[in-house]
């Protein structure tokens, strides 16, 4: 049986040196970091945006899981959400946040565990370039044995975990504002039309209001810091799959049943959907960039050996990343019940 990678046949020779295994990992990591398949990924997100009515998610959502598994793609819509440095051809080892009240950021962490949270405060921080490491081992007699398809699924396998790591430290920042500051959670608001539960547009309309509530507070809030926001400055709307259409609803709801009535949304959202949240009972409303700041130092790099002892090759995966939440004003936890 022939087994390919990414159309081209695999052979022993692809994994016969640690030359060969390393560019294994360069393809697997150089796709799944989108450089080759940007279109896709755009189209993907789009999609990912656009979906929401209950007749639709089930079918949609299923047939994008697939295509980001054949791709393979991660999770980015984080970035939609910080201000990510690109400090990869740098010497630097962080960056500097001034005028800090209150924020958080996360502590060194290895792959595939999750990223500890920190608060921190002052007028000026400093958010250091930490390394991620983790290893992945090859038993020799799976190369001699021609399972290249299982080796191919341990590296990417391999791959993803170290994306998701980061992907994962990234929305964790931005849960910890709402578990650690009750001024950043907003309650879900009460219907204005005073519409009792169970008739048509409640949820929506609860929804509505909360939506609009969380971005008053949040341009209220930052209205003097220099940001240069407008009643027209999109925000971000982080949500978990689960939240999509009913949050679509919310942004499509109008005040009367004819055409042209306004929103009963006032501003503008777009959502960030994710399956990387801890919680599916809320949302997160972010006003991106700023002082939400991320920095890629070094991509994941991968370093290989042959370990005689057990007979194995031996991969290392390492990257530098950081990040921080500099302003928890500009986000919002809101409440769905």
């Amino acid at each position: 049986m022939s087994y390919k990678l990414f159309g081209r046949p695999l052979t022993q020779e692809d994994f016969a040196t640690p030359e060969a295994r390393a560019d294994i990992f360069k393809v697997l990591n150089f796709t799944a970091s989108g450089e080759r398949f940007a279109s896709q990924r755009q189209r993907l997100e789009a999609r990912l945006q656009a979906f929401g009515t209950p007749g639709d998610f089930e079918t949609t959502i299923h047939e994008v899981i697939q295509k980001y598994q054949a791709l393979p793609m991660f999770d980015i819509g984080y970035e939609q959400v910080f201000d990510m440095i690109d400090a990869r051809n740098s010497n630097d080892d962080g960056f500097t946040i001034y005028d800090v009240e209150d924020g958080l950021t996360f502590s060194k962490v290895p792959i595939g565990k999750p990223a500890q949270i920190y608060a921190m405060s002052g007028s000026k921080v400093e958010v250091g370039y930490d390394l991620y490491g983790a290893g992945l081992g090859w038993h020799r007699t799976m190369i001699e044995d021609r399972k290249f398809w299982q080796l191919e699924n341990n590296a990417k396998s391999f791959i993803n975990k170290a994306n998701y790591t980061k992907a994962g430290s990234f929305y964790a920042l931005i849960e910890a504002v709402g578990a650690t500051y009750a001024a950043q959670r907003m309650t879900w608001q009460a219907h204005p039309d005073g519409v009792a539960s169970g008739t048509a547009g409640y949820l929506a309309g609860r929804d509505a209001a909360t939506l609009n509530a969380a971005a008053l507070q949040i341009f209220d809030a930052v209205k003097d810091k220099g940001y240069g926001v407008s009643f027209n400055t999109p925000l971000k709307v982080v949500c978990p799959f689960a939240l999509v259409g009913r949050l679509n609803n919310a942004l499509k709801l109008v005040l009367q049943g004819f055409d042209g009535s306004p929103n009963q949304v006032s501003y503008v959202f777009q959502l960030v959907p994710t399956t990387m949240l801890a919680s599916s009972s809320y949302y997160h409303v972010c006003l991106p960039k700023n002082k939400l700041v991320g920095g890629n130092r070094m991509d994941l790099k991968i370093f290989d050996e042959f370990k005689a002892e057990t007979y194995s090759d031996v991969a290392y995966g390492w990257m530098r990343f950081g990040g921080t939440v500099a302003d928890v004003e500009q986000i919002v936890r809101c409440n769905i019940s």
